[in-house]
Formats: C-alpha cells, sequence, structure tokens
C-alpha cells in the first residue's frame, strides 16, 4: 500500500516537474529572441551610420581634381583697367571744339584781320557740327560759340578801321583796249582764285591743315582777291565813262 503510494506521488512529482520545464522554455526562447533582437538593432543602426556619402566624396573628389585657378592681383586689374580705351574719356574732356585763334594776327594788315574773320566763320562751322553729333553738351556749345562771335565782331570793327586807311597802288593800261583786255583777265583769275578759297576753307574744315597754314593762305588769297577787286571796279568805272 505504501509502495503504490509512493509511486503515486513520484509521478504526480513528475508531471509537475514536466509541465514547469515546458513552461519555462516558451519564455527562455521568448527571451532569447529578445536579446538578439535587441543585439541586432545596433548593428542595423551602425551599418546605416557606415553608408558611404557618396554626395560628400563625389564634392570632395570634384574639388580635389579642379584645376588650380591664379587668382588676379590688385595690380593686374588696374592695368587691365588702364589698357582700356579710352576714347569715352577724350570726348567728354572738351573733343569738338574747334582751336582758339593764336592771337598773332596782324592787326595793322586788313587782310590777316579778313583772314582771321574767315577762320572763326569756319570755327563756328565745325563747333555746330560737333554738337550735332553729340561730341559736346549744349552749355558748352553755347559758350564757345558766344565766344567766338564776340571774337568776329572785335574783328568787323577792327576791318572797318583799316578799309578806311587802306591805299591801292596799281597801274592801268593807257588804251581802251588794253583796258578792256586787263578785265577780262581780272574775271578769270577771279574765278580761280574764287575755286582756290573755297578747296582752302574745305581743307581747313575737314582738318588737313592747321590753323596757322590756313592763316596764312587765307592772308594771301585776301589781298589777291581785293586788289583784283578794286582793280576791276576801276576798269569798269572808265568803260562806262568811255561809252
Amino acid at each position: 500500500m505504501i509502495r503504490w503510494f509512493m509511486i503515486v506521488c513520484a509521478a504526480l512529482m513528475l508531471l509537475t516537474g514536466c509541465s514547469d520545464s515546458s513552461l519555462e522554455r516558451p519564455g527562455g526562447r521568448t527571451q532569447e529572441i529578445v536579446q538578439e533582437e535587441s543585439s541586432a538593432a545596433p548593428a542595423s543602426s551602425s551599418d546605416r551610420l557606415e553608408v558611404p556619402d557618396y554626395m560628400g566624396t563625389e564634392s570632395a573628389v570634384s574639388e580635389s581634381s579642379a584645376p588650380d585657378v591664379p587668382a588676379v592681383s590688385s595690380s593686374s586689374q588696374a592695368d587691365a583697367s588702364s589698357a582700356q580705351p579710352s576714347s569715352q574719356t577724350e570726348e567728354s574732356s572738351g573733343a569738338g571744339t574747334p582751336p582758339a585763334s593764336s592771337g598773332t594776327a596782324d592787326t595793322e594788315n586788313l587782310y590777316a584781320v579778313r583772314a582771321e574773320q574767315e577762320a572763326i566763320e569756319i570755327d563756328i562751322h565745325i563747333l555746330e557740327s560737333n554738337y550735332r553729333i553729340g561730341q559736346m553738351d549744349e552749355a558748352s556749345f553755347q559758350q564757345e560759340k558766344e565766344r567766338l562771335i564776340q571774337e568776329k565782331r572785335n574783328y568787323d570793327t577792327l576791318e572797318d578801321s583799316l578799309e578806311r586807311s587802306q591805299v591801292y597802288t596799281f597801274t592801268l593800261p593807257e588804251t581802251t583796249d588794253g583796258k578792256i583786255q586787263r578785265l577780262r583777265e581780272i574775271e578769270s583769275e577771279l574765278d580761280a582764285l574764287e575755286q582756290e578759297m573755297d578747296q582752302t576753307e574745305d581743307e581747313y574744315f575737314r582738318g588737313l591743315c592747321t590753323r596757322e597754314e590756313f592763316i596764312q593762305t587765307r592772308t594771301a588769297q585776301e589781298q589777291r582777291e581785293d586788289v583784283l577787286d578794286e582793280e576791276e571796279e576801276r576798269l569798269e568805272d572808265y568803260l562806262d565813262d568811255w561809252d
């Protein structure tokens, strides 16, 4: 009887131990899985951190492989700026203004005074032409034009004074036929002289001769024209009276 009781107790203890063992295994397995997952998580995190930064690497490679560009010094920049054309600077510093009279005209010479008057008239035309194409502003244009006009007025007054004291010396032909022939010659000379004077004006206007050269040439032309005009007038007066 006692033996059967001990066998039953042993069987109960055996069943109880199996039950405890089956209960512990799932828990223990679960704990192991949790531990494995927790240990695997940092590994995946570290894997993400170790992913190479291709963009950064690419940028670094590009920067390192780019050729070195030498920096431009300030002195080089200054040299480059000074090498630029200065045409605008020239246009704004008085370009387009005709040269002023030299002031060396022989004020006792009627023909030199007339040459100065002609030069001033051309200077005014040059001034107006340069103003029209924008080489000078309106204020500078008006100021320079007024100066030239006033200068010409002064020469006009001087011309009137010199004309009153002008003396002509020439000899007329003695015969009537000679006077007629001389009158024809004067007309031809005046025509040729007029063309010559026009050419001289054009050369000065276009800048092909200096103002001094123009004054010198024009003085001789004015003198020749004046003498021919006076001689022509006297011949015409004589022939009118003869008719």
